[in-house]
């Protein structure tokens, strides 16, 4: 029995991560298949005491609104460029698909509580970091000489198609997922996690997908010439630092803490002393590079200075007078670059509120999340992941610049919502164990 739940848990998994792959009609395929998938598996159910929630219900309604206006009003400004409604309706479905699956998931049945809720979204992310990868090595011909992975125009083609290029920014947001997972990385070596001898090998299997979607994250945002991905990194290395810190009470903790930080320093400075014997030539080329045309240039220059900034005051300045959406504000780029401004762009006012109160409301759920015991492992991932979600909401016009996208932050605050309330009605769940 307990081999056929784990086999049924892996399928889930693998199906996650197809849907992380963003393979054209593949992966919605696999969008519609799910809910099917986890109801034969029996880990679908909707309990009572879970629509008793406001912040739930508010999340719900918000969601269903502003999808309604939103895509009502691109269709009747004919915004996008396909004029057939079937581009409307895969949207929607992806979107409301992906947040009522996840709301619908039943965390009791499902095996491995409460670290089923980092690896099915782990999947995802590991799904759409590999995505990233994979169109950046394709664009360098499979070579992987670390001097010359910058990509000076900042835009590839998708692995999955060859010959439409895609801007750095729209690809950058799945390697916040993938750079966000370094909160996992530092619990699991630290061995901060609860239960660390009793399962090894779902441990090692965390350690090794996250430390290859950080590493592949990485490339991926060096080679596109990316500075927020990076900020989403130091961010999340800061946030577990203060975690573990601060919020553990345990002095044992704490001592190994200090041995196994001790431990890794003494190990990166061996790797810095071999990769700069093994590497020096290809390494300087590398920097040398970077500070002409890549990050190093463009902090230099920049810093974390945007003209995006600017849009956003000339938008919330309009709003009022054009509240109706249709592109008819006079801004000074192509989008606003952060999710909220550009569907008022787009779509209006009310688009751009009701999806504004759908993320409040997930604040507020967070909060509640954050207030559960659970092992440490379970709050930083959700603490790094909601980061790295915000961190693209407010910097990249993200329905823009993909839909997927954004059907997955519904899965994650989809699933964060019902693990919630799971444990809040069902004290088993927060006495997990492996």
């Amino acid at each position: 029995m307990k081999n056929k739940e784990g086999l049924k848990f892996v399928c889930l998994c693998l199906s996650l991560f197809i849907i992380g792959l963003a393979i054209p009609r593949i992966s919605t395929l696999f969008i519609i298949l799910l809910p099917l998938f986890l109801g034969f598996c029996g880990y679908l159910r909707i309990p009572r005491y879970f629509v008793k929630s406001k912040s739930v219900l508010v999340s719900i309604l918000s969601l269903i609104l502003f999808v309604i206006v939103n895509y009502y009003q691109l269709f009747y400004y004919g915004i996008q460029s396909n004029s057939d409604t079937s581009w409307a309706f895969s949207h929607i479905f992806i979107i409301i698909g992906l947040f009522f699956t996840s709301i619908s998931l039943d965390f009791r049945k499902i095996p491995f509580p409460s670290f089923s809720l980092v690896a099915i979204n782990l999947s995802i992310f590991f799904g759409s970091s590999l995505f990233v990868f994979l169109s950046v090595a394709q664009y360098h011909s499979w070579s992987f000489g670390i001097a010359n992975i910058l990509v000076k125009e900042r835009a590839v083609p998708t692995i999955w198609n060859s010959l439409e290029a895609i801007n750095g920014p729209s690809l950058d947001i799945y390697s916040y997922l993938g750079l966000s997972t370094i909160g996992i990385l530092i619990i699991l070596l630290l061995k901060l996690v609860d239960y660390f001898d009793k399962s090894k090998r779902f441990i090692f299997t965390f350690t090794i997908v996250s430390f290859f979607s950080v590493l592949m994250a990485a490339y991926s945002s060096i080679a596109l010439g990316a500075r927020t991905p990076f900020v989403v990194l130091l961010l999340s290395i800061f946030v577990t630092c203060v975690f573990i810190t601060f919020f553990n009470s345990d002095s044992k903790t704490k001592k190994s803490i200090t041995l196994y930080s001790l431990g890794l320093f003494i190990f990166f400075i061996v790797i810095c002393i071999f990769t700069y014997y093994a590497l020096m030539e290809n390494l300087i080329g590398l920097l040398d590079n970077m500070v002409e045309n890549g990050i190093g240039n463009r902090f230099a220059d920049e810093g974390l200075e945007t003209d995006r900034y600017q849009i956003w005051l000339e938008v919330l300045s309009q709003m009022i007078d054009l509240p109706w959406g249709g592109k008819v504000m006079i801004i000074s780029g192509s989008y606003a670059h952060n999710i909220w401004l550009d569907q008022i762009y787009e779509a209006g006012i009310f688009s751009g509120l009701f999806l504004l109160t759908f993320h409040l409301s997930q604040i507020l759920i967070i909060f509640k999340f954050l207030q559960l015991k659970l092992p440490k492992m379970i709050h930083v991932f959700g603490l790094c992941s909601t980061l790295a979600f915000f961190t693209a909401f407010l910097q990249a016009p993200v329905m823009q610049a993909s839909t997927l996208y954004f059907g997955v932050s519904c899965f994650f605050f989809g699933s964060l919502s019902r693990f919630t309330s799971d444990c809040k009605y069902d004290h088993k769940l927060l006495k997990c164990s492996l």
